[in-house]
């Protein structure tokens, strides 16, 4: 009795999930017939929902032997990857699915073999595939962006047979025949007995290993199916229609950096890094990376008014010296107005104080609590300012079109900013073993280029007890002030006089604020 029900429990959830969903959305479970097809959010998911219905079909089979499969999601990605080069070589549409559905038995076969005849855990056996089937994907593109152009492959994942989308249609007919084997063939039965107890299945003179292999080749197969789907999708447009082809390359060296590099750097401080670990140093340049993107994307999803703000305050992130002289230079030539400039930049030095607290939760997350309320009081008067003149801006500038597509990532600068976090690391760290007076002096030399550097380290020394909390917040406060010099010179060489005076006064009340609450012992 209990293996007839044996499904209730996720038939509830799903539903339970439907209802949910369309008391949230009353139009959720509305279907609509235009031009003889069938649309509606329902029918959206099982579109796109066919993809991982055929790669549950086939994990289904692996997990029922014992085993895993983990490298499904490669597999997709080089099958989508060998039918974008055939049809774009020319090929005819069922040599491109004969070759997809051939790649996908021949790594489901050879995860098969390594897991049946080879004796290797399957976790470990498909992991293989797993980690260097992307990399196989990126070999057969070559590395190129390829846009599938084909009415017939467009048919498979896209149109519509009697009304009915095919791709849900096409999962239904493999559901079909699967169970139908599954349930009516010996077959099924072996696969369950080798699952049940692989050893006494071989006592009772099943071939386990055959099976096991016909289970993880079955596997391949739907993966193969699947990465034919999934290969034109309707998402795939926003790769391929909104992102340019360097929006989307920077995208996935974004991507790379924070999956594939990162974990292989060393995670140990290093004593003449500050403390430091090269992971942490990474880890730093990631967000700095983040920062430029979410701000390229903040410019061309909002606009000029809301967008250039943003801008400011993102960019304060990489750096604010920059951004400042930025902002002057496009105050100055006119191209956007005082206040919606003056804005930017005044927000550029929010983010100064956000980045210390950030900074504190990359290089200390067990530390960060006592560098809140000097972060918050910092961030309070620029925050105020910034949204005063942008209100007082009234209208978005005429002269400032939407940031055009283009390069994301600015390399070059993330670089430097790189090399000036191990610079002023060292430095500080030097410093710091010849006393407090020392290091303060050192901390504001580095501070004349960039405040990060010191600011990290200062952390980083905080985190390894080798400077108190009272040392270490006026370190920071001296590299925020000294920089905030140079933000001010910055300021009146791009921007002018005017800009340059409005900018120092904006820095100047912030201090004010921030070193008063600290000499009142509001900070330690």
């Amino acid at each position: 009795m209990r293996a007839k029900f044996s499904g209730f429990w996720p038939l509830l959830g799903l539903v339970a999930l439907v209802l949910l969903n369309a008391v949230h959305d009353p139009g959720f479970l509305k279907i609509t017939v235009l031009e003889g097809r069938l649309y509606g959010v329902p029918i959206d998911i099982l579109v796109q929902g066919s993809r991982t219905m055929l790669v549950a079909l086939g994990m289904t089979l692996v997990i029922a032997t014992g085993g895993v499969d983990l490298s499904v999601g490669s597999v997709v990605a080089i099958t989508g990857a060998v039918c974008a080069v055939l049809l774009q070589g020319g090929q005819a549409l069922a040599v491109t699915l004969a070759a997809a559905l051939g790649v996908g038995l021949l790594a489901g076969a050879v995860n098969g073999v390594l897991v049946a005849r080879c004796g290797v855990q399957p976790i470990v056996a498909t992991l293989i595939l797993m980690v260097a089937g992307r990399g196989v994907a990126q070999l057969v593109v070559d590395g190129q962006v390829i846009i599938i152009s084909h009415a017939g492959f467009e048919y498979l994942a896209n149109g519509f047979l009697l009304g009915l989308p095919v791709a849900p249609l096409l999962v239904a007919a493999f559901y079909l025949a699967t169970h139908l084997v599954m349930r009516r063939t010996a077959l099924g039965l072996f696969v369950e007995a080798v699952g049940d107890n692989e050893k006494a299945s071989r006592f009772a003179g099943l071939a386990a290993a055959n099976i096991k292999t016909v289970a993880y080749v079955f596997c391949g197969a739907c993966a193969g199916l699947a990465g034919v789907l999934a290969a034109k999708e309707r998402l795939h447009h926003f790769a391929t229609d909104w992102l340019s082809e360097d929006e989307l390359h920077d995208g996935l060296l974004l991507a790379a950096l924070a999956l594939v590099l990162l974990p292989l750097l060393p995670a140990e401080p290093l004593a003449w890094l500050g403390a430091l670990s090269p992971r942490r140093v990474a880890m730093l340049v990631l967000l700095i990376l983040l920062m430029q993107a979410a701000s390229h994307l903040g410019q061309r999803l909002l606009g000029p008014r809301a967008g250039l703000p943003l801008s400011g305050l993102l960019g304060g992130f990489v750096s604010s010296t920059a951004t400042v002289g930025a902002m002057g230079s496009l105050v100055r030539n006119g191209q956007v107005p005082l206040r919606l400039g003056l804005c930017a930049a005044v927000l550029s030095t929010a983010a100064t104080w956000v980045q210390v607290l950030a900074m504190a939760a990359v290089v200390s997350p067990t530390h960060v609590l006592p560098w809140i309320p000097m972060a918050a009081l910092g961030v309070t008067v620029p925050a105020l300012v910034g949204l005063i003149l942008w209100r007082l801006d009234g209208q978005a500038p005429q002269q400032v079109e939407r940031t055009p597509s283009g390069r994301v990532l600015r390399l070059r600068e993330a670089a430097l900013v790189a090399a000036l976090l191990v610079g002023g690391a060292v430095l500080v760290h030097w410093a710091q073993q010849r006393g407090s007076a020392g290091l303060l002096t050192a901390t504001a030399i580095a501070a004349l280029a960039d405040a990060h550097a010191p600011v990290a380290a200062l952390l980083s020394m905080y985190r390894a007890e080798q400077v108190a909390l009272g040392l270490g917040v006026a370190g920071v406060l001296v590299a925020v002030s000294v920089n905030s010099l140079t933000r001010t010179v910055v300021a009146t060489v791009s921007g002018g006089p005017r800009f340059g005076a409005l900018v120092a006064g904006a820095l100047l009340c912030n201090l004010s604020v921030v070193w008063g609450a600290w000499a009142l012992g509001y900070l330690t």
